[in-house]
């Protein structure tokens, strides 16, 4: 299993990695046993994935779509929850919590090449926020949230530019 990306659950004992074999896996981390995986998720190879804070995870991949993975009962096996298709390969995201008018609400940003889609989830449906397009010829290759106080800072990187950072203010987040 070549692993392209490994990442951590936010709030729980798991972690989920990708691979070039268009395939995903989920292990408990205390054990380093594999949980669940789907070999063949998607149709090219899966770039990046990051996890909400329901224990659910979202996957990325050249096939130009974005997958939402829901936990059964007992986190042991998942099963698509949602997907989104772009004109673009996807090929890096990453997922951010804030608090939208008293309820938690998580910000998705997807980088497709050379442009940014922010996203928000609303129970099994990716809601649309904004594109942010990029000067650059190569692909955006990882990006990251961070909150900062009132605001949430998206960092990206490229093989060809510095990297790109765009704040947020979460009042713009709700409207």
């Amino acid at each position: 299993w070549y692993q392209r990306r490994v990442r951590e659950a936010v709030v729980s004992t798991q972690s989920t990695g990708v691979s070039r074999d268009r395939g995903w896996g989920v292990w408990e981390l205390a054990t380093h046993s594999l949980l669940s995986s789907t070999p063949k998720s998607h149709a090219r190879i899966i770039w990046d994935c990051a996890w909400f804070n329901d224990k659910s995870f979202a996957t990325v991949s050249r096939d130009k779509t974005l997958k939402v993975w829901h936990p059964d009962s007992n986190y042991t096996s998942w099963s698509l929850a949602a997907e989104k298709t772009f004109a673009c390969p996807a090929t890096a995201i990453d997922i951010s919590g804030y608090h939208d008018n008293d309820r938690h609400s998580e910000i998705i940003a997807v980088a497709l090449d050379n442009t940014i889609a922010l996203l928000k989830r609303e129970s099994d449906t990716l809601v649309d926020i904004a594109m942010i397009s990029l000067r650059t010829c190569l692909q955006i290759n990882t990006i990251k949230w961070r909150p900062v106080g009132w605001c949430l800072k998206m960092e990206t990187s490229s093989p060809d530019i510095s990297p790109f950072v765009l704040m947020i203010t979460r009042y713009l987040l709700s409207v």
